[in-house]
């Protein structure tokens, strides 16, 4: 409406800023595809400094639940958020908010395990992560787990953050961020990926990677 001047002012600036709060709180991928499309056809007809301006304004607009989020990353650096299925048809996965902002690296999450076991591994990846280490996709890293095991980081797909990484979309809004999974092994070092691997439920994160 503001792009087109239908019922309100004609105002790009506004129009891209609401556009971009579609972006980050699209419910599905093809939601977020339409609201980014839209987006970049405002852009067209905005100077720099209007877009800008634009992004300004949509980074300042949060939710009232984003205000806690916020203030729990300027004092602990990042914040982990748990999603439990309503069934047993998904898996229970968490994930952070934080890394970007704190750490200009991507967010990550853990697929089959709950919320008590999957932070201790995201806490030791935000420890890591302050330390200068950074965790390269497709490579076995040894310095999460304990003893000999290590695991993988996969990029998730852009189309399945929004979907996946709510909280995270919400909270960065108009800015782009990215995210990995955390693979872990099995007892006999098998991945998701490889036959007789035996370990915990990390099947649905196959799919997002």
């Amino acid at each position: 409406m503001y792009f087109s001047g239908e019922g309100l002012p004609q105002d790009d600036v506004q129009a891209h800023m609401w556009a971009s709060l579609a972006v980050a709180n699209a419910a599905d991928a093809q939601a977020r595809k339409t609201a980014v499309g839209l987006r970049r056809a405002i852009a067209a007809e905005m100077t720099p400094a209007q877009v800008a301006k634009a992004q300004r304004l949509a980074q300042a607009w949060q939710p009232e639940g984003n205000a806690r989020i916020a203030r729990e990353i300027r004092k602990l650096g990042w914040v982990c958020l748990t999603v439990v299925p309503d069934d047993s048809s998904t898996e229970t996965f968490a994930y952070t908010i934080g890394f970007t902002e704190t750490f200009d690296a991507p967010e990550i999450a853990v697929f089959g395990l709950p919320g008590e076991k999957a932070y201790p591994l995201l806490a030791e990846c935000g420890k890591l992560l302050r330390q200068g280490k950074r965790f390269r996709p497709g490579v076995k890293c040894a310095n999460v787990l304990a003893g000999d095991y290590k695991v993988i980081f996969k990029p998730v797909k852009e189309e399945c953050l929004g979907e996946y990484f709510g909280g995270a979309a919400r909270y960065y809004g108009a800015r782009l961020f990215s995210a990995m999974v955390m693979f872990l092994p099995d007892k006999k070092h098998l991945f998701p990926w490889q036959k007789r691997y035996q370990g915990s439920m990390q099947k649905e994160a196959l799919g997002i990677v």
